[in-house]
């Protein structure tokens, strides 16, 4: 209830708070939630990269890893990288079981990001890391989400290896 309150009184930071609010859910590990609250920003600010670079992420983090790899092509063509976008590709590169000199193509092109963003990106792999092991820890997860989270948790290893 108190949500909706802060949108009614406050209607001009809405994205602002439907993202929060996206965050918030993410972190808990309600992907499918997260992705209605980021993708209801995006339709209020379409100008906000971070925004559209979670959506892709949570694309991914839902099994949907075809998607997510289409809406990275549309964040390189357009330009919306984030400090996160080239390590999150590099998640799906890996579930795609990519080549080696693909994956440090991207590395390459993560390296800056890692100089100026390193604690970060460690934070946000970090708490990737977390929320991957929750949901492979949690009873009864099907064998299909047992074994996409499985491979997520060997990427985000990978990364947390190239940021360290």
């Amino acid at each position: 209830m108190s949500y909706k309150k802060a949108i009614e009184n406050n209607p001009i930071m809405e994205d602002y708070y439907h993202e929060s609010y996206g965050l918030a859910l993410y972190h808990e590990g309600l992907f499918g939630g997260s992705i209605v609250q980021f993708e209801h920003a995006w339709r209020l600010n379409s100008t906000e990269k971070l925004t559209f670079n979670n959506i892709v992420h949570l694309n991914y983090c839902l099994g949907r890893v075809e998607k997510a790899l289409e809406g990275f092509e549309e964040i390189f063509k357009n330009g919306l990288e984030a400090h996160y976008t080239y390590s999150n590709y590099i998640l799906v590169l890996y579930h795609l079981e990519k080549d080696e000199e693909m994956i440090n193509k991207y590395k390459e092109l993560l390296q800056p990001f890692i100089q100026s963003h390193r604690n970060a990106l460690l934070k946000i792999y970090q708490e990737e890391l977390r929320i991957t092991q929750a949901i492979l820890e949690k009873d009864g997860i099907d064998g299909k989400t047992k074994e996409f989270n499985q491979k997520e948790l060997k990427g985000i290893n990978l990364v947390l290896s190239f940021i360290n």
